[in-house]
């Protein structure tokens, strides 16, 4: 578990690698989660990866860390289940037309998020 926990903490580094050189993909990869069923998708997978962080957790150098981004998954998939679909795409749509710098911040909080929880499995 601790290691699925290092492979999202690796992920989520990559991610925020990639965006911040690209916004743009980043804001295709948003338009892309709003897209039908794919936003369903994207709620039950963050929901997974907040069981697989809350359960690992106990067996993480940094648990209150992992406890932490675990509860956040949670929230974040349920969140996204009861907005639904229409409030999710007003939510992209106004991140989607921030500048550059913002979107850069929204990058350089993944490495944050992705190095820390790489630390504290």
């Amino acid at each position: 578990m601790v290691a699925l926990v290092k492979l999202l903490g690796i992920l989520i580094l990559a991610a925020g690698v990639v965006f911040f050189v690209r916004q743009d993909l980043m804001k295709k990869s948003w338009s892309l989660a709003v897209k039908k069923n794919n936003l369903y998708v994207c709620a039950v997978i963050s929901i997974l990866f907040g069981i697989v962080m809350l359960l690992a957790a106990s067996r993480c150098q940094v648990r209150w860390y992992v406890i932490l981004m675990g509860i956040i998954a949670l929230l974040k998939g349920i969140g996204i289940i009861v907005l639904g679909p229409d409030k999710m795409k007003d939510r992209i749509k106004w991140l989607s037309s921030r500048s550059a710098g913002i979107l850069r911040l929204f990058a350089i909080s993944a490495l944050v998020i992705g190095g820390l929880l790489i630390y504290a499995a």
